[in-house]
């Protein structure tokens, strides 16, 4: 959960990562802040369903049953607490262990797949902090590209330097215009899985 104590040994700084091909420096930005003020009412009227729709679509357990903070994480950021779901369920399944590439220095942990190089955390596996971190660079890569969901679906997977790169060579944001095959059906997928879930 959101506490105090968390962002001291975040030390108000979240490290966000370019997980791309192109060497590249991490961007620093500044952590969100607390959770202060209440949700909004239409938030808080269509949450009991949304919840009922995740809590069948990812893997959740007694043990590691972190949907409050997929919706704490969510609404701080001013997100669809469904997209988030659906970036978990792509990324790691819901299985808070999940490593890819473990034997890299692009190696990704957890719910979220943050990658060890540029998120410094003391427990990548601790689905809290993971979540608050990725839900942040998450955000911070819809406010780059103004909202775009598919832009910064493709961000988050490939980094944005490449993203960026990609838009200065004329690719407007169509999914089916995705240079890297990777990253095309990963946007999908996920876009499919948002879709879905508003639908039912």
């Amino acid at each position: 959960m959101r506490n105090k104590s968390l962002f001291a040994g975040l030390s108000f700084l979240a490290l966000l990562y370019c997980n791309n091909e192109v060497n590249s420096e991490p961007i620093i930005v500044s952590a969100p802040p607390p959770l202060t003020a209440p949700l909004r009412l239409e938030k808080r009227l269509s949450e009991p369903v949304k919840r009922e729709k995740i809590k069948c679509f990812l893997p959740l357990s007694a043990k590691y049953d972190y949907l409050d903070e997929i919706f704490e994480e969510s609404y701080c950021n001013n997100l669809d607490p469904i997209e988030i779901a659906a970036i978990i369920k792509q990324e790691s399944n819901g299985d808070p262990y999940a490593v890819i590439d473990g034997k890299t220095k692009k190696e990704s942990r957890g719910l979220m797949q943050l990658n060890i190089r540029y998120h410094k955390l003391t427990d990548y596996y601790n689905p809290f902090s993971n979540i608050m971190i990725g839900t942040f660079y998450y955000k911070f890569l819809r406010d780059k590209y103004d909202g775009d969901v598919v832009k910064a679906l493709a961000a988050y997977n490939a980094g944005p330097n490449m993203v960026d790169m990609w838009i200065r060579k004329g690719w407007k944001g169509e999914i089916d215009k995705i240079p890297f095959r990777i990253t095309r059906a990963y946007v999908k997928n996920i876009i499919s899985m948002i879709d879905e879930l508003k639908r039912t």
